[in-house]
């Protein structure tokens, strides 16, 4: 087997952010490399873990997800892939 994925999880939900790390924990191809509450802690230790794939929470206090991606992809040169998830109902 490859190198496993890196994940990286960031959701200001502690329930959330526990239940997707134990699920993704039982998936032999991944590892989550860290998780995260705070938006602003990601941008500052992004460019050392360097995950393979960052999954993101929408809605968060001080900066959104979608605020997050853009800093992201602006700022650094990797090729992460960025899942945003959203708990939103749409009527």
């Amino acid at each position: 087997m490859d190198q496993p994925i890196k994940v990286l999880l960031l959701d200001d939900h502690p329930l959330v952010l526990e239940g997707l790390k134990n699920r993704l924990e039982r998936e032999q191809d991944m590892q989550v490399v860290e998780t995260f509450s705070d938006p602003l802690e990601v941008l500052k230790r992004i460019s050392t873990i360097k995950p393979d794939v960052a999954v993101i929470d929408i809605s968060m206090p001080g900066m959104t997800g979608f605020d997050l991606a853009i800093e992201i992809k602006q700022t650094y040169d990797m090729a992460i892939k960025l899942i945003v998830l959203s708990g939103y109902v749409y009527d």
